[in-house]
């Protein structure tokens, strides 16, 4: 065992002798050169700091919103100097997806040194909630780490995952670079994924992506028709105003839909 081990046990045993976090510390192993082993160096820092909000952080539950959603409303756990002990409670598991999903919420917006753990993070989830919550951050993400991260998300097995890769293309400044693996998208087996491909890339303005949202003009998902307008409109709205099926859309069963073609038809 070496000096710095044993130095480390007798450090939590003092700082907390039956402590939950003290004992998966303990427990932490040398990883390999990348993330993980970054994410330890890390973690043990945060913890040498200041071991006492590092134990509170640990056992802190969130609040439930007014919308019933838990959320961790308090700027301590906020904390830059707390987000490699944030990304150690999420790896260690054991707590309800829906507080999962809340402490992934706490990684928006981590900034560049977090960027790697990250993408382990969404690589290693199983939580498709934790997930999309995961690939949201991607909207902020350095651009090579969204090229790594993005490919994972569009092929994920769940259409909740996949909407939110979209959504994320559509809100990023260089969107378009990443638009040509979201109109695949646009056929997508899920209505809400073809839905959310159509409005990220009527975001985009992407001009390839034209004759794909014009065919989904006659999905037979009221919102993919809608979104699939509104995308046309800001991709080439002449173009799109001479389309033939204008004419049934501005009679559309779906008020929304119906208002969108006849707006687009008079333009």
């Amino acid at each position: 065992m070496s000096v710095f081990t044993l130095i480390f046990a007798a450090w939590t045993a003092l700082a907390a002798p039956s402590s939950p976090l003290a004992e998966h510390l303990q427990a932490l192993v040398p990883a390999p050169a990348g993330w993980e082993s970054a994410q330890r160096d890390a973690l043990l820092a945060a913890w040498g700091a200041d071991p006492e909000t590092c134990l509170r952080a640990w056992e802190e539950a969130p609040s439930p919103t007014r919308a019933g959603f838990p959320r961790f409303a308090s700027p301590a756990m906020r904390a830059p100097a707390l987000r490699p002990l944030i990304v150690e409670r999420l790896r260690a598991g054991g707590e309800d997806e829906a507080t999962r999903a809340a402490l992934a919420e706490l990684l928006a917006r981590s900034g560049p040194e977090l960027e790697p753990a990250l993408l382990g993070l969404i690589a290693e989830e199983q939580g498709p909630m934790v997930r999309r919550m995961l690939v949201s951050h991607l909207r902020w993400a350095e651009a090579e780490v969204c090229a790594q991260g993005l490919p994972l998300a569009l092929g994920d097995a769940d259409p909740g995952v996949r909407a939110e890769a979209a959504y994320v293309v559509g809100h990023r400044s260089d969107g378009a670079r990443f638009a040509p693996s979201v109109v695949p998208l646009l056929s997508d087996a899920e209505p809400a994924v073809r839905a959310g491909a159509a409005r990220a890339l009527g975001w985009i303005a992407y001009a390839p992506a034209f004759d794909g949202l014009s065919a989904l003009l006659v999905d037979p998902e009221p919102e993919v028709r809608l979104r699939s307008l509104r995308a046309l409109e800001r991709v080439d709205a002449a173009r799109a105003a001479a389309l033939p099926q204008l004419g049934a859309l501005a009679r559309d069963p779906d008020p929304r839909v119906a208002r969108a073609a006849a707006r687009l038809q008079a333009r």
